[in-house]
């Protein structure tokens, strides 16, 4: 555009000479279809000049244009202001030497057609370019249109202002300036050398968004081929180091390469990424293309042989993030860097990444962009624990949120390991795991883990169903969401492998708990269920126990249902009942849950079967004063038993306040009972009614008054005091008191009878018990 208005600026010059023997001041709007005539003849187009027109000859010659239009429609070149000052000396000598050319508002419309020539008006220049020289030239206040005919796209460039000098109208020139561009400021500096028809224009462009830390700069050659352009040079794309986000100081990175353009198409080859310094940075290698036209693309390639993520992403003190970490982190760079707005593709092959202090080997896998993140296609790698990885899906980025959704397999020779490492734990060696294949649909992202159409495999069996993780965030418990189906389970297996595989886990455990489970056939310890089923809920709002049984463990049967609500006002009850011939089954399965309990219990399995019983819990009542009840009846061999207790309960926390507890065990022979609470290695009960009685008061966590009493034929004791009974470890401080008993199973042989009478203290402290203040008569001693 400058060289048609410098060819109107020159016709000016030329009526202005010819003023040089007229008088000083001229009206030189009487001029106007002059300076037109000789301006349309210059620049091959019709030129118009429709605002005023200023001029002097001293000190030096000088002409102010305004209103100006250059051809015609919609590819008419325009500016507000056109202002021109030649120096006097070189004019005179026939020289042409612009000391300032001031260009205000201009607007023109460049683009490329379907073919991918470049449209500009179709211009003439009727003089030598080379006979002008500029030595000041300014534009300010400019608009340029781009548009793209193959696919309709256009691009405003406003607010276009320029300062620089040119040696001739085919340059060498150079200058800065800035323009706008959606809005944001991008300020640049140019150089380009001497224009040729051999050779094109070498040119050289730096530009500094101002909204956006990022550097570019564009070094190589445009050339006009049968009104096609091309470049040929190189392209270089930087974020400097230092940039503070929060508390943080970003990292810097680096794209260049060799790019070759056309109207149809920009190849980059040579390609290097580099994220982070020189010395610990990321670098990849690659080839890139963008295809312009009606449906563009970019497509691109890129490679490493080996990159080290911990190094780069090490924190001030050296210390890494655990891998599950640090490929968030990478995500949410590389998607807040690059964010296409065109279809993009990307291949990925990277032979071995340093992650979490091991190896990630053989990458693999392709990036496709979407509306709101990227799709992966195909991609697997060998992780830590003989695991190889496939998996494709859609990888969503939101702010600081990512989230990956789609299918995946996972075959894991050694699961420990693998789940170690994900964690950052140093305990990564090999362990004693056998494998462990999952199939599903993963859901990753920052708040939450889920696999849907889940099937686990491991010691050959096979469990299928969903899965799904809330990790705790603020005042919100972690959760559990589970719906699980089984033919054939080891429970046995499945425990140990869920505790190997979390030893050392950082995941809390669930406070909120959703629970559906079928399983056809379960083993425990030896002991085979069938027909094992759970449909439970447990969140803030109660327990709701839909369906909890086992059909058949062993021969016992086992069930429970019934709903708790601890919202608004508490109420509700669950109620439990237990058959079972034999109580080693059930024993067995408490053992996964209380094992010291069931051992203790072990050696009196006999002295309890059958096992009858019945429970219900219950609350009701507003807080603070909610009241919760349990009742316990039926029988455990052939004893009879009977509690109740109450105490007050805080549903929040579902822990007890003051309770008390009455509890009865009768039996129509006394020897059972006592082989039941398994006293029959200290003491020996004559034929006859039996009756255990226990009485408890006070705060359940707390010192609760403690009074109990045994009776048979042939024994009667008692103890009253005070009990820690759920402590760590539980503690007793009572008055045990013996009217009478028969001690005769102490005695190593014989069976003599042992009379015994006892009245002092006894101390309880876990496992150690503590005899004092003792009065006591053995066999009249």
């Amino acid at each position: 555009m400058q060289t048609t208005l410098l060819g109107l600026a020159i016709a000016l010059i030329l009526a202005l000479v010819a003023a040089l023997v007229g008088p000083l001041v001229v009206d030189w709007g009487t001029y106007r279809s002059l300076f037109e005539a000789e301006a349309t003849h210059l620049v091959g187009v019709n030129v118009r000049v429709t605002g005023s027109i200023d001029a002097r000859l001293l000190p030096s010659p000088q002409v102010t244009l305004r209103d100006i239009a250059i051809g015609e429609g919609a590819e008419a070149l325009q500016a507000r202001t056109l202002s021109v000052e030649f120096a006097l000396g070189p004019l005179l000598r026939g020289e042409w030497r612009a000391s300032e050319m001031h260009l205000v508002g201009p607007q023109v419309a460049l683009g490329l057609d379907a073919g991918g020539h470049v449209k500009v008006p179709a211009l003439a220049v009727g003089f030598d370019p080379d006979a002008l020289t500029i030595e000041r030239l300014s534009i300010e206040d400019g608009k340029v249109t781009l548009t793209d005919v193959a696919n309709g796209g256009s691009v405003t460039l406003d607010k276009f202002w320029f300062n620089g000098e040119a040696k001739s109208l085919l340059g060498p020139f150079k200058g800065e300036g800035a323009v706008t561009l959606a809005g944001e400021l991008y300020p640049y500096r140019v150089a380009a050398g001497r224009y040729s028809d051999d050779s094109g224009l070498k040119l050289r462009v730096h530009v500094d968004p101002v909204a956006r830390p990022l550097s570019i700069e564009l070094d190589g050659a445009v050339m006009f081929a049968g009104g096609a352009p091309r470049f040929d040079g190189t392209l270089s794309l930087a974020r400097p180091v230092g940039i503070a986000k929060g508390a943080q100081v970003t990292q810097p990175w680096r794209i260049a390469g060799k790019l070759k353009a056309s109207g149809q198409s920009a190849l980059l080859q040579n390609l290097e990424i580099q994220y982070g310094s020189e010395e610990q940075g990321l670098k990849l290698t690659g080839v890139a293309e963008y295809k312009f036209g009606k449906r563009p693309r970019f497509d691109g390639v890129l490679s490493s042989r080996q990159i080290d993520v911990d190094r780069t992403l090490a924190s001030g003190d050296g210390t890494r993030a655990p891998p599950a970490v640090a490929l968030r982190r990478l995500i949410e760079l590389g998607g807040a860097a690059f964010r296409p707005n065109v279809p993009t593709q990307i291949g990925i092959g990277i032979d071995q990444i340093t992650l979490g202090g091991s190896s990630v080997q053989n990458l693999r896998g392709d990036i496709t962009s979407t509306d709101d993140g990227w799709s992966l296609d195909r991609f697997e790698f060998r992780a830590p624990g003989f695991t190889q990885v496939r998996l494709s899906g859609r990888l969503a980025i939101d702010g600081d949120k990512v989230a990956f959704n789609g299918p995946a397999e996972i075959d894991a020779g050694d699961p420990k390991v693998l789940t170690a490492w994900l964690e950052g734990r140093g305990d990564t060696g090999q362990g004693d795991m056998r494998p462990l294949k999952l199939r599903g649909d993963v859901t990753l992202a920052t708040e939450r883990v889920a696999v849907d159409r889940l099937t686990a495999e491991f010691e050959r069996k096979t469990v299928s169903g969903r899965l799904a993780y809330v990790f705790a965030a603020g005042k919100a418990p972690a959760k559990l969401d589970a719906v699980l189906n089984a033919p054939d389970l080891d429970i046995d297996v499945a425990l140990a492998f869920g505790k190997a595989l979390l030893a050392g886990s950082k995941l809390e455990r669930p406070h909120a708990m959703t629970l559906a489970a079928d399983i056809g056939r379960a083993t425990v310890a030896g002991f085979t269920g069938r027909n094992a089923s759970a449909r439970l809920k447990i969140d803030g709002d109660g327990i709701d126990v839909e369906k909890f049984s086992v059909a058949d463990l062993g021969g016992a049967a086992f069930s429970a249902n019934g709903r708790i609500v601890t919202s608004g006002t508490p109420q509700g009850s669950v109620r439990v009942d237990l058959d079972a011939p034999d109580v080693k089954p059930v024993l067995a399965l408490l053992s996964r849950v209380a094992p010291e309990a069931a051992q203790t219990l072990e050696t009196r399995a006999a002295s309890m079967a059958p096992a009858k019983l019945r429970g219900q819990f219950s609350i009701e009542g507003a807080a603070p004063a909610t009241l919760g009840k349990l009742v316990i009846d039926g029988s455990l061999g052939k004893v009879r038993v009977a509690l109740n207790a109450q105490s007050k309960v805080d549903v929040t926390t579902f822990t007890a306040g003051d309770m008390k507890l009455d509890g009865k065990f009768t039996a129509d022979d006394g020897k059972m009972l006592v082989t039941m609470l398994g006293l029959d290695h200290v003491v020996a009960a004559d034929a006859g009614p039996g009756t255990l009685t226990l009485t408890a008061n006070g705060p359940a966590r707390g010192d609760l008054r403690l009074d109990t009493r045994l009776t048979a034929n042939g024994l009667d004791a008692g103890a009253n005091g005070t009990a820690k009974l759920f402590a760590e470890p539980a503690t007793a401080d009572l008055r045990l008191t013996i009217a009478r008993a028969n001690v005769s199973p102490l005695r190593r042989s014989g069976n003599a009878p042992l009379p015994v009478t006892y009245n002092g203290r006894l101390a309880i402290a876990g496992k150690q018990f503590t005899l004092s203040d003792i009065n006591a008569n053995l066999a009249g001693t």
